[in-house]
Formats: structure tokens, C-alpha cells, sequence
């Protein structure tokens, strides 16, 4: 998959960059539209793992931050 990316971005594989999904100057990341649209074509469905990447990272904050953070009460964030 990551050789495909590579392609589909016009960059060759082992080709070195500072960015995780480089854009059309390989030091300059990719749009966000772009990517989304580009991971949608592969079949990779990117709100349910943004949802789940959220959900993940909640996790681990404390729960007087997840209440003020998502505006729900004390008691049901540490629940």
C-alpha cells in the first residue's frame, strides 16, 4: 500500500522526505482534502478511524479535562 501511495503521489519508493505524506514538493505535506479523498479511493475509511482515534486519546485524559473538553459532567467522564 505504501508503494502505491508513493506512486500515486508522483514520489519513488525510499525516496526521503520530512513529512509522513508528502505533496507535490516533497517537502511540503499533503492537503487534507486530497489525502481524504485519495485514502476514500483505497477503500480506507477515514472517519471511522478518526472517530476511533479520538475515542483512543480520550482514553487517557483525566476526566476533568474530558468533561470540560466534550461538555459533559464529572461523573459520567469517569464513568
Amino acid at each position: 500500500m505504501k508503494r502505491r501511495l508513493l506512486r500515486r503521489c508522483g514520489h519513488a519508493p525510499g525516496a526521503l522526505s520530512p513529512v509522513l505524506f508528502p505533496g507535490p514538493l516533497a517537502h511540503q505535506p499533503r492537503r487534507p482534502h486530497g489525502q481524504t479523498r485519495q485514502f476514500l479511493e483505497l477503500g480506507l475509511p477515514t472517519l471511522a478511524a478518526h472517530n476511533t482515534a479520538v475515542i483512543a486519546i480520550a482514553a487517557h485524559l483525566p476526566p476533568i479535562v474530558a468533561s470540560d473538553l466534550f461538555g459533559i459532567h464529572v461523573s459520567t467522564a469517569i464513568e
